[in-house]
């Protein structure tokens, strides 16, 4: 399992439960971060974020959902959603948009077999 935002690792390691909180690449916090919790935390860019996810499963018969949310602050709903519950492996390349506040005509980047929640 692999989730780059930018070109660049978050450290997502997958095959469990895992919640990992992303920041803006200009959060004044990123001042005092160690070069190697910066590179994997503070990744985001005001506008297009190019977001690449690399699976595979670990029991190829098992339908055990992948699921991976991208929250934004201020937003009502998350900015990405993904959802694998079949699929043995894959690859998917997506821009989402993140702003200020979310515009009016916000609609979340839905992509995998389920995209009701």
């Amino acid at each position: 399992m692999k989730v780059l935002v930018n070109g660049g690792d978050t450290g997502v390691r997958g095959g469990l439960s895992e919640g990992k909180r992303l920041f803006g690449k200009a959060d004044r916090a990123a001042a005092a971060m160690r070069p190697e919790l910066l590179a994997r935390n503070f990744v985001l860019l005001r506008g297009a974020n190019e977001i690449t996810i690399e699976y595979s499963k670990l029991d190829p018969t098992s339908e055990y959902p992948l699921e991976i949310l991208l929250d934004a602050e201020g937003y009502p709903k998350p900015v990405l959603r993904f959802m694998n519950r079949t699929k043995a492996s894959g690859k998917v390349v997506t821009t989402v948009m993140i702003e200020t506040k979310p515009p009016e005509s916000f609609k979340p980047v839905l992509l995998g077999e389920t995209t009701k929640r």
